[in-house]
């Protein structure tokens, strides 16, 4: 099994679920208006609950622009979420919605989680936000990624099902 190694690896952008020093990072490249990442958004949700305290946990954005217009908009509006302490509640709103998401929909997301609106507005349109899904873009396209989901444990693509089961045997595997 031949595998991509990921670099750079869990670094100070990204939106990180679980403990902060868990040993062990996961790295999803995935798109909100995707079926297979929404089906993964399920699967991650159980392996972060089954490992808490080992894992650290990343999504990164890798948008199919042409066949889902708003990807772009939804993964701006994480990241502005994320500015306001509200990223991980925003990803689950979006992954929820299971792809029935417009601009509309992510400004009304945004007022019902309470975000500061003129300041979620600014930041969605501004260059940090951008910065950000631009980064995520550069590095799946460095590692190869014509599509997702696609996983990263330890650096090394996962090659494996998508399974609950099969995700923790390989974490439960890694000596740390």
């Amino acid at each position: 099994m031949s595998y991509i190694t990921l670099k750079p690896r869990i670094n100070v952008g990204d939106h990180v679920q679980g403990e902060k020093d868990a040993p062990i990072e996961i790295i999803e490249f995935g798109e909100y208006f995707n079926p297979y990442s929404q089906k993964m958004f399920k699967v991650m949700s159980q392996v972060i609950a089954a490992n808490r305290g080992r894992i650290k946990y990343t999504f990164r954005n890798f948008p199919d622009r042409e066949r889902h217009p708003f990807a772009d908009l939804a993964a701006r509006a994480t990241h502005a979420a994320f500015l306001q302490g509200k990223y991980l509640a925003m990803h689950q709103r979006i992954f929820e919605a299971m792809g029935d998401v417009n601009k509309d929909k992510l400004m009304r997301f945004a007022q019902e989680l309470g975000l500061d609106m003129p300041q979620f507005i600014k930041n969605i349109n501004g260059q940090e936000c951008l910065n950000k899904l631009i980064t995520d873009i550069e590095t799946a396209n460095r590692c190869g990624l014509v599509r997702v989901p696609a996983l990263f444990i330890q650096g090394e693509r996962y090659e494996g099902e998508y399974y609950p089961s099969d995700i923790n045997k390989v974490i439960a595997g890694i000596e740390v």
